[in-house]
């Protein structure tokens, strides 16, 4: 066996464990989070934000599984079902991308109390980028835009689908790290805002405080869009290491945080509803999430979502002679 061929082949056997170590893991957490689904989104009645919930959960799903299985030998063709896959799959990505990014405006919106210019200026920006995504899908849409080729390595078969057009997915992949940027280092100056109320309240650097107001905030959840969108970028633009090991972890960082923590964001605002908000008998909380009770229906109490303004006071309980700075407030949406 000649070097090439020696080499071409572990580079496939490579991309086949990835594959699979990303779709175990994200089938893994999907196991892991299954009765929850059940619990408050099925069980509920049917809402918009099931909708949005339906997009980032499994047409994420495709999304990634599909994504994952590109170059590797577990999607050996034919071409013709290789390219049906990946047109259905650019799709399938735009609809998670444009639903999860609107998941994540409302709670910034929420977390600026309502502002106005924030909410505009990310409409703005979503706008841009989800009239690019379908701009790109669409294209991408014809067959004559989307060759596929089968390629053989000894008794393996690989099918690979280039665009002849990638200007346009590098174009949504830039406008989708400037809209993720923007909302992460919006949501990180909030966190360090409300950090150093903190500070200034107590004279104290107290972790327990700053990690419950880190989580509650869901900063996690815009770090992980900025993480995918950021790579994404790096490999437009072919900055990322080509040895096999710093790759395969990229890789690995890339996918699995990203399609699984937006769906965890949608159902433990549910959880939190079901847990804190039903248990204090309507009186409403600010979960820091971004839900609060608005009110009960005719069957008891709504099980709708509200994205709520975050307490300014958020992380600061507990703590005496402790200046009025504001109520948060709750919108329905």
């Amino acid at each position: 066996m000649s070097s090439a061929l020696q080499s071409a082949l572990t580079n496939l056997q490579q991309n086949d464990y990835v594959s699979l170590a990303i779709i175990a893991a994200v089938g893994y957490d999907y196991v892991l989070t299954f009765s929850n689904e059940i619990d408050y989104i099925w069980s509920k009645p049917w809402t918009w934000v099931s909708t949005l919930f339906f997009l980032v959960r499994y047409a994420g799903l495709y999304g990634l599984v599909i994504s994952a299985l590109e170059g590797s030998s577990l999607l050996p063709g034919p071409a013709k079902v290789c390219q049906i896959i990946a047109i259905v799959n650019s799709w399938a990505l735009c609809l998670f991308f444009g639903a999860a990014d609107f998941v994540m405006i409302l709670r910034v919106w929420a977390m600026y109390n309502r502002s106005r210019i924030i909410l505009r200026a990310l409409l703005a920006l979503f706008s841009v980028e989800i009239i690019s995504s379908v701009l790109a899908a669409a294209i991408q849409s014809n067959p004559k835009d989307m060759p596929a080729a089968i390629f053989q390595i000894l008794d393996l078969s690989v099918c690979v689908v280039e665009p002849t057009s990638p200007i346009w997915t590098e174009v949504v992949t830039i406008l989708q790290m400037v809209h993720g940027a923007t909302m992460c280092i919006l949501v990180i100056f909030q966190f360090v805002r409300q950090s150093l109320q903190i500070y200034r309240a107590t004279k104290h650097w107290q972790l327990n405080r700053y990690t419950n107001l880190l989580v509650k905030q869901g900063i996690f959840y815009f770090l992980a869009i900025f993480v995918f969108n950021l790579i994404n970028v790096l490999t437009a633009l072919e900055k990322l290491p080509t040895s096999t090991w710093p790759l395969v972890l990229l890789t690995f960082v890339e996918y699995v945080p990203m399609f699984t923590l937006t769906p965890r964001f949608i159902m433990n605002i549910r959880e939190l509803y079901a847990r804190d908000v039903q248990g204090k008998h309507g009186e409403g909380i600010d979960t820091g999430f971004g839900l609060s009770l608005s009110g009960h229906d005719a069957g008891g109490i709504q099980t709708a979502i509200v994205f709520a303004d975050v307490e300014p006071n958020e992380g600061l309980e507990g703590i005496e002679e402790l200046p009025n700075i504001g109520v948060g407030t709750t919108q329905p949406v």
